[in-house]
């Protein structure tokens, strides 16, 4: 089953709709990364580590098409995938905003007015 993904105006104000938007945002994001997960594990740890970074770029691209604006952050790759990371933020100053966090096939999505605080 395909969970819908949260609208814009779900992050506009800080409160009880906001958090449901990262849960339901997480949820959706998280579905992605288990599908491709199940989809390709028979090719191995290599085949999952090289496929990795190219689902989570396509996953914030489709965001983005979607409304979004998100951008990465930070990146770590590795060929032990599950020590991969990859930080994305929909913010108008880098590192605010909605956060997406990725490691490995798993994604926190969270959110920071202000980084510096």
């Amino acid at each position: 089953m395909k969970r819908a993904l949260p609208a814009l105006e779900d992050f506009t104000a800080a409160g009880p709709g906001r958090d449901q938007g990262l849960l339901k945002l997480s949820e959706w994001i998280n579905q992605e990364l288990r599908n491709e997960f199940e989809t390709n594990q028979a090719g191995g740890r290599d085949h999952l580590a090289s496929i990795l970074i190219a689902k989570v770029e396509s996953i914030a691209d489709t965001l983005n098409r979607w409304g979004f604006s998100f951008g990465r952050i930070d990146y770590g790759g590795d060929l032990n995938y599950e020590d991969s990371y990859q930080t994305f933020s929909s913010g108008e100053r880098m590192g605010t905003g909605i956060i997406l966090e990725f490691r490995g096939f798993d994604c926190k999505a969270s959110w920071i007015d202000n980084p510096d605080a």
